[in-house]
């Protein structure tokens, strides 16, 4: 595949449930989803090695756990800022030692809650039959049947698990939102000297423990983004510096020094610069439809008359399950996982990419340049 080429999503595991994917043992009642997508759960669950299923399931893989990856400031090394090159020269303190520019990362759903999730047709799937699910919106509850649901039980998936997470930069640290030092700004670039006083408020700045940069919901729709904290205070108005990341945003060129962070940030965290992501979160809402499609085409085999499945026919049922219900197909969240793994070989690499897979327009502008 070449750069930037345009790739078309496939099913995940197509061909491997031949036989009927749903489950025909007793139901559980205390398996629940977490669907509701909150950054600072996503961050936490990366760190602490928490997976995607809530519970284990009593059929497939067992998704509990995952693969420890801590927020990038608490790596060994920890990533705390970058060094620019603008004009070709890297941007320095009084002409003499490199201005550190900080640098945070905020934890990415890889299946997006809100924007790829909620109201798609997977659901029908996933969720227990009248059961309330909690699609959180911008901070609050907002608990909903799903409509249609095939299933008397739910498959226990944590929309803020580990295996759906992966950290990836974006301009927190350094724009004008919350817990940021309001360097990026619009307009013509600005360097002068820093004074004394600056510098050292600069460097308490870039001090700050990982804790202090913590994410908060600041992505009106996916509650992506950085914490307020003392990062704010710490950078006041007084003694802010005047090394501005001005420039026009997505514009490529190497005199522009919004570029020159994105690109120092991209290459320092080994990832997508990351910010709105409306295309991407598009992209994976169609994954999630096709492999819908093919639930919606085993189900159909295993409750038709000529081709039903026995065990779901004879499976112990919950007290007031219709009959045209059928056990949760575990192995479903099996499929959610491939999905996030197929989506972060394109977000946590600039070598592989695909024009309708991107996290901001300054990746996209970017594949377009090359």
């Amino acid at each position: 595949m070449e750069l930037g080429e345009l790739v078309s999503v496939a099913i995940p595991g197509q061909d491997s449930e031949a036989d009927c994917p749903f489950s025909h043992e007793k139901p559980n009642p205390s398996e629940k989803n977490e669907l509701g997508g909150i950054g600072t759960k996503l961050g936490d669950n990366l760190s602490a090695g928490k997976g995607v299923h809530t519970s284990k399931p009593p059929l497939g893989g067992d998704f509990t756990q995952c693969t420890v990856e801590p927020d990038p400031r608490r790596g060994k090394p920890p990533l705390l800022c970058v060094l620019i090159k603008v004009k070709g020269q890297t941007i320095t303190i009084n002409g003499k030692k490199p201005l550190p520019y900080p640098l945070t990362c905020a934890a990415h759903h890889l299946v997006p809650a809100q924007e790829a999730l909620k109201g798609n047709p997977i659901l029908k799937y996933m969720c227990k039959d009248g059961e309330s699910q909690d699609f959180r919106s911008s901070g609050g509850p907002d608990p909903a049947a799903v409509p249609g649901a095939k299933v008397w039980g739910n498959v226990a998936y944590n929309v803020n698990g580990g295996q759906n997470g992966v950290w990836l930069p974006g301009n927190y640290a350094v724009g004008a939102g919350a817990g940021g030092v309001g360097i990026w700004k619009s307009g013509g670039n600005k360097h002068t000297t820093l004074s004394n006083e600056q510098e050292e408020t600069w460097a308490r700045t870039l001090d700050l423990g990982p804790d202090e940069w913590r994410q908060n919901y600041i992505d009106p729709v996916e509650e992506e983004g950085p914490q307020p904290g003392a990062a704010a205070t710490a950078a006041t108005t007084s003694a802010r510096p005047v090394f501005l990341l001005a420039g026009t945003n997505y514009h490529i060129d190497d005199n522009n020094p919004k570029w020159a962070y994105v690109k120092a940030a991209m290459d320092s965290a080994g990832g997508l610069f990351h910010d709105r992501h409306k295309s991407y979160s598009d992209e994976v809402a169609t994954y999630l439809k096709k492999i819908a499609e093919a639930y919606a085409a085993m189900y159909d085999r295993s409750t038709d008359p000529k081709t039903k499945c026995k065990k779901c026919e004879d499976a112990e049922r919950p007290d007031g399950a219709s009959a045209s219900l059928v056990g949760p197909p575990y192995g479903i969240v099996s499929r959610l996982v491939v999905s996030a793994n197929f989506f972060k070989k394109y977000v946590k690499s600039q070598s592989v990419t695909a024009k309708n897979i991107y996290t901001s327009k300054w990746v996209l502008a970017w594949m377009e340049k090359k």
